[in-house]
């Protein structure tokens, strides 16, 4: 073999042992890194308003609810990698999980990708409650006989649909659903509607009952959101129809009584408890 040849070949060998150790060596020099003021990209650890309401945070939140249901459903092994797909998701765009300085509180350093998976995992296991509340949907499906509320059009009258069962809706019956732009829609409801509805029960849980509570969670997971201005409206993404008519089985099943008409005013994260 040619000196030459020797030459390329040790060459070639001297980068494949090179590059991971340069690689681990940015990284570590990445981790640690001081940082004045996050950008409102990052995702920062601690507790708080200012921390929870960061736009890196929510966005960091997004995308583990997407993989929540899947991750409690996995064992170990499959929960290790479903946290490391919604890490490398999250890091999308140069992303940096950011924590506060001990010595220098008016800073923050740069975590290493260990101590942000370990923060990804907390924050899965944490959706532990809307996995519980989504079981056993079939089951229910031909218990309430309920109507799939993918079906139910923007003009259909909520009368209509209860009229078979007996109900009688005290709603706006002309248009119960209302599409809006950007795939979302309003329903109006109330404590005489029928079951084929969102039940009143679920917008307040001052009865107490831990059942309501998780119920409440659970929606917040598929999607639903209780704007604070009507206790009787709910919003939710259309895409999530599935998911929220599971929910609504669950929410039937427990046959919770009506709320008390006094809601008390609604937490930051949009509920009133």
């Amino acid at each position: 073999m040619s000196d030459s040849a020797v030459s390329d070949t040790t060459s070639s060998s001297s980068k494949c042992c090179i590059s991971p150790s340069v690689e681990d060596a940015t990284k570590k020099k990445k981790a640690g890194l001081f940082v004045k003021d996050p950008l409102e990209s990052d995702v920062l650890f601690g507790r708080g308003k200012t921390t929870l309401e960061h736009p890196g945070n929510k966005r960091m939140h997004q995308i583990v609810d997407k993989h929540a249901i899947t991750y409690h459903s996995q064992l170990k092994t499959g929960k290790k990698k479903i946290a490391q797909h919604v890490y490398d998701e999250v890091m999308k765009g140069g992303i940096r999980f950011l924590k506060r300085v001990a010595d220098r509180p008016h800073g923050w350093i740069v975590v290493d990708n260990l101590t942000a998976i370990n923060k990804i995992n907390h924050a899965l296991r944490c959706k532990k409650n809307a996995h519980k509340l989504i079981s056993k949907s079939e089951d229910l499906t031909k218990r309430f006989h309920l109507e799939d509320i993918s079906t139910i059009s923007p003009q259909q009258s909520l009368s209509s649909r209860t009229s078979k069962q007996g109900g009688t809706p005290n709603v706006d019956s002309t248009s119960p659903l209302q599409t809006h732009s950007g795939g979302v829609a309003l329903l109006r409801v109330d404590e005489t509607v029928a079951p084929t509805a969102l039940p009143r029960a679920c917008l307040n849980p001052r009865d107490g009952t831990e059942e309501l509570k998780r119920n409440l969670i659970a929606l917040r997971y598929a999607g639903l959101a209780i704007l604070p201005n009507n206790q009787n409206t709910v919003m939710y993404d259309a895409q999530q129809q599935s998911k929220l008519q599971e929910l609504l089985l669950r929410q039937v099943a427990a046959r919770q009584p009506a709320p008390n008409r006094n809601h008390g005013t609604l937490n930051r994260r949009g509920f009133p408890f």
